[in-house]
């Protein structure tokens, strides 16, 4: 399987982007611009993007908004795809 989506803990949802969209997102001058140095691979199917920070050396994984970037600057939510999950099933709304 390449990619895949649904919901994941009480409140939230995920999208994993196919290995060819993030390649595709890789290569797109938008995404360079709107995330320098972060390699997008998911989001939550709505504003929020999900990527590693290659700008750090350990490469954590980030959160920020597709829409403002710039007002929702990337925090990190995971130094691995397993602490990332475990962020995302334990999500309430209103964190």
């Amino acid at each position: 399987m390449d990619g895949c989506e649904g919901p994941i803990g009480k409140a939230n949802y995920v999208m994993i982007m196919s290995i060819g969209n993030v390649i595709l997102g890789l290569e797109g001058d938008l995404v360079h611009e709107t995330f320098p140095g972060v390699v997008v691979f998911a989001s939550d199917g709505g504003d929020i993007a999900y990527g590693f920070d290659t700008r750090v050396p350990d490469m954590p994984i980030v959160e920020t908004s597709f829409s403002d970037p710039t007002a929702f600057p990337p925090r990190v939510v995971g130094t691995s795809l397993l602490e990332w999950l475990e962020y995302l099933i334990a999500y309430e709304p209103g964190q």
